[in-house]
């Protein structure tokens, strides 16, 4: 059988690191050596930050960085490290809440203290003062609340509620203005718990026989090519294994019949003709089966083995109509829908086969369907209109029209022409946003016109889908890749006819578009269901299609849980009357429904596209707090903080099997496009953001982040627009399938970025880095460089103390594309991608110092206005990758740097560095033979700790 695991690159063969079958993303030309001891390192940082985990063992990480296969360690942690309710004695740092508990305990005449019980508690105006007659829901003791404060003036009312057991909301928990002061968190260490996931009871289950399309006559079909145009002779190659010389198509079909991965197979016959390919026999490990006639070769599909039991329940009894089931819930895992091919898609990412992603890495292709598709694209439209602003709209604004240094040109952050669009793709068809407004609804958005939002409104899957024409495919829903990996789009299937599907919704996953898409996957089909835990629901009959285990009726007592609940707790001020002092605490947070068809819109330069909601929305805070908490299995955000926010902490808490982005952060900004206001659009979207009508001040600090970007690939564990002065410090975050921090554009700056371990980042993606950057759109502020000035210009971000882990398809450890200008990146430990630092396209004043890079291809790329220097550059290559001060761009300063490469040579300049640098240029730089990786990482250890 051949080897998996090894493909082939049309230009050179790459050899792929594997531990019990999973690729942990090492970069080529690094030693095992190194590579282990850096993992160790990265999980002992990780430890050091959340000491909480690091004293049970830190399992969960141990894992990510699969030190398993690193021999030279000890033994792997024995037990699994989990969050645990915090207890009753805990309180957040924040000053207002150390406040609130003293002044509650001397102000019981204007405090409500309230206590909530989801098994046991009785909802009634005579309970809830106390913990042995508490009441059940949530709702009912604000209410109690709200009437006992009315009378209270707002400043001194208190509310405290404690809740235990598991509360099933089927609308949000919703609090405003006058519910300012209220802090709800587990009684007495006890597990809190909010679902929107219903239970499903007393179940009468019924054996029922999928209607699957028998494919047992394409065993063997003659003058067929299943791998025409993409088999590579005697090599292995993306989803294809060549399994060897055969003499026959019999001995073909034999080897694939003992491949257990093998789903098809082709045999060249012995004829000159078939040149390289002369009795070659090969396998396909995907699904895909759409052979092309071609004679003389033959091929065939295992048949669809039978499929297993399935059974149907009735659920009109337990569940009204006017609920919909987003997902559902197997002994409190995800249930995975009705889908081909065939994959659990929190895992799918994690698993074989590796396939080279076109970025010099390699992603897992588990679960997708790789070609075949013919994608429909929209009909022409007028394209979009141009909503422009710039300095002359702005006097007495500063407002650079050029980059210092440079030439005019359309646009960035610090400088140029404010530049948006509206119409065109983005108002009306299936990928309409929601407003029609964005960088990219700009009929020529300045990074390239051939990027304005578009995506196809229909797909013909052309056999990728064995079981098609399906019987009633409304309702089933496409996710496919963009096709350079950016971003994933999902399509609600309205209609199919001659095998085509045409798209009612969706295709806003993303920013610059495409008429094309990648490579998909189909869900919400009954024909599909056909594998362990797999589910459908039928919206009109009420009826739940279910295949337990495979071998028998589900039994009665396993917990089933239908998700039916996007939001389930809301927060809801405005800036003139906020929701201030609000809490959330020791609480689990779990099975919100998936929001990626809600409406979608375009968040200011960047490139993402963003619903506004979560499982918890903070809209019109000031000095919320979520702490110690637990979101898991969330389908789609987990925390989104819009419009007007001050001071939002959360810290402490986990995030873990999350859809979307853990945490989102996504402000307003003005109506008017000119100082007069003359001109002026109907969002508050324009370029004036001294509204404040922004989340700023934000604290993301001490938390844990894994397995985020289920569903939405496009995901980060933090992501920001409009959005300034936050401090992200402290975090973990592993297993994310593009940037970990990604900042949407630069308005007003002044974040920091301190003392956080990102690994296992951008693994199913590229041309990013565990910290991506954009800015190509300027914000009017008052607390950007020059504060109070109003001016278009940030002031600087610090990015520091981070270690940064670039393996998998990392760019650069901190990835600022696109205009990203005014950055301090500093004291940061960043192990391997691609380069060091970035300015591109008008991105300027970007300042690298004091960094250590391990084993780059690249120190620094060249821009206007850019620092390089007091770094330590641990190159791969040989002879080049640092190009020193010989052909730097405007005010580019490099200097005192030590590099180190082999044999302590770097040709730079026409001649050595060491000769370069002793003729007075690129001062203080020196030149080292390759660092032993004790040293190396001795360096990392005095950097960070």
């Amino acid at each position: 059988m051949a080897n998996m695991f090894s493909y082939y690159h049309v230009i050179l063969v790459a050899t792929i690191s594997l531990v019990n079958g999973l690729y942990n993303g090492t970069p080529t030309g690094i030693t095992t050596a190194f590579d282990c001891k850096a993992r160790e390192f990265a999980w002992n940082y990780g430890k050091h930050l959340l000491p909480a985990r690091g004293a049970q063992g830190f399992k969960t990480l141990y894992d990510a960085l699969q030190l398993q296969g690193c021999p030279v360690l000890g033994p792997r942690p024995e037990y699994e490290d989990s969050w645990a309710p915090p207890p009753k004695e805990h309180v957040p740092a924040e000053p207002w809440i150390q406040d609130f508990f003293r002044i509650t305990e001397e102000n019981s005449q204007t405090h409500c203290h309230m206590f909530v019980d989801a098994d046991k508690g009785v909802d009634s105006e005579f309970r809830g003062s106390s913990r042995t007659a508490p009441l059940r829901t949530i709702q009912e003791a604000l209410r109690q609340c709200r009437n006992q404060r009315a009378t209270i003036p707002l400043n001194k009312a208190t509310t405290l509620i404690e809740i235990r057991g598991r509360h099933v909301l089927q609308s949000p928990v919703t609090m405003m203005h006058e519910d300012s002061n209220t802090v709800i968190r587990n009684m007495d260490g006890n597990k809190a718990e909010l679902s929107g996931a219903v239970p499903l009871t007393n179940l009468q289950w019924m054996e029922f026989t999928i209607p699957h399309k028998n494919t047992s006559n394409e065993t063997l079909v003659a003058n067929a090519n299943n791998v025409y145009g993409e088999a590579h002779a005697g090599v292995n190659y993306s989803d294809i294994d060549f399994l060897g010389i055969m003499d026959s198509p019999q001995d073909c079909e034999h080897s694939c019949d003992a491949f257990s991965s093998c789903k098809s197979w082709t045999w060249h016959p012995d004829l000159p003709s078939m040149g390289a390919f002369r009795k070659q026999c090969f396998a396909r490990t995907s699904d895909y089966w759409s052979p092309k006639t071609q004679q003389g070769i033959f091929s065939g599909r295992k048949p669809a083995p039978p499929p297993p039991p399935a059974y149907k329940a009735d659920l009109s009894h337990v569940l009204p109509r006017n609920l919909t089931v987003y997902g559902l819930r197997v002994a409190g895992m995800r249930g995975i829908r009705a889908r081909f091919p065939n994959a659990d898609p929190e895992t799918a990412s994690s698993s074989p086969p590796w396939v080279d992603n076109g970025y010099g890495g390699f992603r897992a292709d588990n679960g997708w369907i790789v070609k075949g598709a013919t994608w429909k694209a929209p009909a022409p439209r007028p394209p979009g209109k141009d909503i422009l602003s710039s300095a002359e709209d702005w006097p007495g604004v500063e407002w650079p029209m050029q980059e210092d240094g440079g030439a005019p040109d359309q646009g960035s952050g610090d400088w140029g022409v404010f530049t948006m669009g509206t119409g065109g793709n983005c108002d009306g068809g299936p990928a309409s946003y929601t407003p029609p407004y964005g960088y990219w609804c700009s009929s020529k958005p300045p990074r390239g016109g051939q990027y304005v939002h578009n995506a196809p409104v229909g797909v013909s899957p052309a056999g990728t889908l064995p079981n098609m024409p399906y019987k009633n495919s409304t309702g089933a829903i496409i996710h496919s890749w963009h096709p350079a990996h950016w971003y994933t789009n999902a399509y609600l299937i309205g209609s199919e006819e001659n095998e085509t599907f045409t798209f009612s919704k969706g295709g806003f996953g993303g920013g610059e578009g495409t008429p094309e898409g990648g490579e998909f996957y189909i869900e919400n089909v009954l024909e599909e269901l056909d594998s362990e835990n797999e589910w459908y629901f039928d919206e009109e009959t009420r009826m739940l299609y279910f295949v337990y285990n495979g071998t028998g009726k589900p039994p009665a007592d396993l917990e089933l849980e239908a998700v039916v609940t996007k939001v389930l707790l809301n927060y809801t001020g405005t800036q003139s009357n906020p929701v201030n002092n609000v809490a959330l605490i020791g609480t689990t947070i779990r099975d919100a429904a998936y929001s990626f068809l809600d409406p979608h819109g375009s968040p200011t330069g960047g490139d993402w596209s963003l619903q506004r909601s979560g499982a918890v929305i903070l809209q019109g805070t000031a000095n919320a707090i979520i702490d110690s908490s637990l979101f898991t299995r969330v389908d789609g955000l987990g925390v989104f903080i819009g419009g007007y926010n001050r001071n939002v902490t959360i810290s402490n808490s986990t995030f873990e099997w999350i859809g979307g982005s853990a945490m989102a952060a996504w402000g307003d900004t003005s109506y008017n496009l000119n100082a007069n206001g003359t001109r002026s659009i109907p969002w508050p979207r324009g370029p004036d953001a001294r509204d404040g009508n922004q989340p700023i001040g934000c604290k993301i600090q001490g938390n844990l982040v894994r397995e985020i970007g289920i569903w939405q690939k496009q995901s980060s564990f933090w992501f920001q627009a409009a959005s300034a002065q936050n401090i992200i410090t402290g975090n973990v975050h592993f297993n994310g399938p593009r940037a970990g921090i990604n900042l949407n554009d630069g308005l007003g700056g002044g974040d920091e970025i301190a003392n956080n371990l990102l690994v296992n980042c951008v693994r199913e993606s590229g041309d990013h880095g565990p910290i991506n950057t954009w800015d190509r759109a300027p914000y009017i502020t008052t607390i950007g460089l020059n504060a109070p000035k109003p001016s278009i210009i940030p002031a600087f971000r610090e990015i520091h103390h981070n270690l940064l882990f670039g393996n998998y398809n990392s760019q650069e450890g901190v990835d600022n594309d696109d205009g990203s200008s005014y950055y301090h990146t500093h004291h940061n430990f960043m192990v391997y991608a691609d380069n060091g630092l970035k300015s591109d396209f008008g991105g300027q004043h970007n300042y690298h110092f004091g960094n250590i890079y391990a084993y780059v291809d690249n120190c620094y790329g060249n821009g206007n206005n850019l620092i390089f220097a007091n770094n330590t550059c641990v190159l791969k290559s040989y002879n080049h990758g640092y190009t020193s001060d010989c052909h730097l761009a405007y005010a580019q300063q490099v200097y005192n740097n030590s590099v180190y490469a082999q044999n302590a040579t770097m040709n730079v300049c026409g001649t050595t560095l060491q000769q370069w640098v002793a003729e007075g240029h690129d001062r203080g730089t020196t030149v080292h033979e390759l660092p032993k990786d004790e040293d190396l990482l001795a360096m990392a250890h005095s950097l960070l700790y």
